[in-house]
């Protein structure tokens, strides 16, 4: 038997909740939602909000500078990097937004990522940031949605032919590499790109890369090499030129305009293409088509040089402002191409209904009680100067009481040092008696050596003397002298050195002598 299908419909307010959600809407309904909060035009070409400082207190003398020049990036790549006493600009209306859309669920990041990553173009400032940021921070599913990339900058290109750092470590390599052989490698990956604008550089030398480029990348459909110049006014030239121009002073970010354009390659002539035709391709662009637009922009667009060769932005002659910043021109050749300024002077009528619009909305605020941007501001300074005189007075009355504790401890170390001295100069009394007894001790122990004066007479006397059983007489002469000192033990010498027994025996009569054994 067949199924069978029974539909009962329901009532309005029994409708599944899940209708009445965004998801719920018809897939058309949401995909216009996905873009419109995720694509928006380059940033290149992006101006500021109405509530950026950079758009505020502009007079005829100063320029709005790029908005995505002056953009405080999340992570700075490559060079021209942030200097450690430059401060940022603080400025963010370049910044994409409405990115934590594609957080939000699965189904959401499904539906919208192709969007995004396929209706935007992607502005790389050099080619070595769209080398890392592509190819090291990008998965690999998201760079086959890439669909236009555009890689052009002010910043003086790098001409070196090897290179030996790895841009996705940034570790050194023993062995040096073509210059721009990794940005190529990253570049044949993104196989979905139809519209490609690079650097002259990257063609000079790889012609293995160009003459496979249409197969690499089979939907490509348009390609261009690029070209950004800087113009100076007279009165900032001889300020800074070096660094990055987001930490750039106030008054160079509001004295330059850039110039954007590009010129287009034909495709069919890659095929095949040799090294002396990428020689020639970055020879023609860089000699003939930047020297004609160079020429074309200070002469006819600006038309304020003096001269001296410089330049005066807030001339009459100037015929560029926020209201006509893009013109097509012709070359010398015989092409056309179209000029874009970037950060350009403010019309007078744009100045007129910046102010006006200011007025509105401090009025506005007044009548809701609040304080303008202005009186917010100067509240601001007050309440940060009022802040700043309690640290003063704090750290002050710190100091008052480090002055006391040092004056206590000073106190104390004089003290400790005065005792101390004191008791070296006890001790060294000390020792000095010490040392004063020690002597004396050393005088009275020679003094106790001298026990008596010993008189001695030189008188001659008799003396017997016993030998052998008879009795000698002899006569001994004897010295009246003093002697002093300690008697020594032993038995005494004569001055001669000769002993009281020698010399009795010398004086026996050997003639007398009884061999028998009977003595004298």
């Amino acid at each position: 038997m067949a199924n069978l299908t029974l539909t009962i419909p329901l009532a309005p307010n029994q409708i599944h909740s899940s209708s009445k959600t965004l998801l719920g809407l018809p897939l058309e309904l949401r995909t216009q939602i996905w873009r419109a909060a995720l694509v928006s035009p380059p940033k290149h070409s992006l101006d500021h909000h109405a509530d950026c400082h950079f758009r505020q207190n502009h007079t005829r003398t100063s320029i709005e500078p790029p908005a995505h020049l002056v953009l405080e990036p999340t992570l700075e790549l490559v060079e021209p990097r942030l200097y450690p006493w430059d401060a940022p600009s603080q400025c963010r209306c370049a910044k994409r937004r409405g990115l934590n859309l594609l957080l939000a669920s699965r189904q959401v990041h499904a539906e919208a990522a192709p969007l995004f990553w396929g209706e935007n173009t992607f502005v790389f400032e050099s080619s070595d940031e769209f080398t890392i940021a592509v190819g090291s921070r990008l998965r690999e599913a998201y760079r086959r949605l890439l669909r236009s990339v555009y890689v052009g900058g002010f910043q003086e290109a790098d001409k070196s032919l090897k290179t030996s750092v790895n841009l996705f470590t940034g570790e050194y390599l023993e062995q040096p590499i073509q210059r721009w052989c990794q940005f190529w490698g990253v570049l044949n990956q993104c196989r979905g790109l139809r519209e490609l604008a690079i650097r002259p550089e990257v063609v000079r030398k790889h012609a293995v890369y160009l003459a496979k480029l249409r197969e690499r990348l089979p939907e490509l459909r348009r390609l261009e090499m690029t070209y950004v110049g800087k113009h100076k006014d007279r009165s900032c030239l001889y300020r800074r030129d070096w660094g990055s121009f987001r930490g750039w002073d106030r008054d160079v970010q509001r004295g330059v305009v850039f110039v954007r354009a590009a010129e287009e390659v034909e495709l069919e002539k890659l095929r095949g293409i040799d090294a002396k035709g990428c020689k020639e391709m970055f020879r023609g662009f860089t000699t003939n088509f930047c020297v004609y637009v160079d020429r074309i922009v200070r002469e006819r667009l600006l038309g304020c040089e003096d001269e001296e060769g410089q330049l005066d932005l807030f001339a009459e002659g100037v015929k560029v402002n926020d209201a006509q910043r893009e013109f097509v021109v012709g070359l010398p050749n015989g092409t056309e191409t179209r000029i874009v300024f970037m950060g350009v002077p403010l019309s007078k009528e744009t100045r007129v209904r910046l102010a006006m619009r200011r007025m509105e909305r401090d009025r506005r605020l007044r009548a809701e009680g609040k304080r303008t941007p202005a009186e917010e501001k100067l509240y601001e300074e007050g309440r940060k100067r009022r802040e700043l005189w309690k640290e003063l007075e704090a750290d002050e009355e710190v100091r008052a009481r480090q002055r006391v504790l040092d004056g206590r401890r000073w106190r104390d170390e004089d003290r400790a040092e005065e005792e101390r001295r004191a008791r070296e100069a006890e001790r060294a009394e000390v020792m000095r008696a010490a040392d004063v007894a020690r002597d004396e001790r050393k005088i009275e122990r020679k003094r106790g050596g001298k026990l008596g004066v010993v008189e001695v007479k030189d008188v001659v006397e008799e003396e017997h003397v016993e030998v052998m059983g008879k009795t000698r007489v002899t006569k001994c002469n004897t010295k009246e002298e003093k002697k002093t000192g300690r008697k020594k033990k032993g038995m005494g010498r004569k001055k001669g050195g000769v002993s009281e027994i020698e010399e009795g025996l010398a004086d026996l009569d050997w003639d007398s002598w009884d061999s028998s054994g009977d003595g004298w």
